[in-house]
């Protein structure tokens, strides 16, 4: 009788040990767990796959460019080597932390939004005024113009760009030349930074209301992500409010315009609660998982 032999893959996935969100420490701003690793690579895929690669070095463990000058040619190869196993890795549920499933992190001792490594503050602003003349109407008279131009001193614009050059990134990918491993980093302090620093820079917030800021992070796959789950917005009156009297108007109030007063007045107060939330979003390019931040 005829058999037929089925090889075992090459390539496989290595589980991990711990959960992925045990391996994150919020103490240090570059704490980059490892997300997966893909053994079984052969010479020729391993040169294949560094062919682009800029890292000169001599360790065995080479950094894969996948955002820079050479990240869409980087990201081709992934997604031809890695890409199907991962993803099928991930189907099966075999990753060391749920896909779409949000993890709270807690607070570093730098609150979240308030890191300068993850988060550069921008340059200061500086207007200036810049008179012109312009002649207008039949008679062409003269009128001074004053208008105001915005301008960044360019010291500090150069290394506010260095700074956002060398943020750590939020996905990183190596290969291990020695053992023919993948291996697939996770930083989710960079999107909780990120998510975080638009909800606290530049509003005069006290630390202990920082320091409050709930941050999580979550992993999912680009092609399930769609739109965001939103509740139907509702646009609300004031109907429910009472009416504020205004002494010394010469025409009172309609109903609704006093009851609208009256809301105004409770939100100037304080008394209107309402959430604020932020999300930051980075591609791990070639793979096609997407890491989520949210404040």
């Amino acid at each position: 009788s005829l058999k037929l032999a089925v090889p075992e893959p090459a390539m496989r996935v290595e589980k991990s040990a711990k959960p992925f969100h045990e391996l994150v420490d919020t103490s240090k701003s570059d704490s980059s767990p490892i997300l997966c690793e893909m053994s079984g690579l052969k010479d020729e895929v391993v040169k294949s796959i560094l062919q682009n690669s800029t890292d000169d070095g001599d360790n065995d463990v080479k950094t894969i460019d996948l955002y820079r000058k050479m990240g869409s040619l980087n990201a081709k190869k992934l997604d031809i080597v890695a890409a199907p196993t991962l993803h099928k890795f991930a189907a099966e549920g075999l990753l060391p932390l749920d896909l779409q499933r949000w993890y709270k992190l807690e607070q570093p001792e730098k609150s979240f939004g308030l890191c300068e490594t993850n988060y550069p503050s921008r340059p200061v602003e500086k207007w200036t005024a810049v008179k012109s003349t312009v002649r207008r109407g039949k008679n062409k008279n003269a009128t001074e113009v004053v208008k105001y131009e915005r301008k960044f001193d360019a010291k500090e614009s150069s290394d506010f760009y260095q700074k956002l050059m060398n943020r750590p990134p939020a996905f990183e990918a190596s290969v291990d030349k020695a053992n023919g491993k993948l291996i697939i980093r996770m930083n989710p302090l960079v999107a909780g930074h990120q998510a975080a620093a638009h909800l606290v820079r530049g509003r005069g917030l006290g630390e202990d209301y920082v320091s409050a800021v709930d941050v999580s992070y979550s992993l999912s796959e680009l092609s399930r992500m769609g739109e965001p789950k939103t509740k139907e917005f509702h646009v609300p009156n004031s109907d429910a409010f009472e009416e504020t009297i205004v002494e010394g108007m010469e025409l009172p109030l309609y109903s609704r315009q006093a009851k609208a007063l009256t809301r105004m007045r409770d939100i100037e107060a304080g008394r209107v609660v309402f959430n604020e939330e932020e999300r930051s979003e980075h591609t791990l390019n070639g793979i096609g998982w997407g890491l989520l931040g949210k404040a």
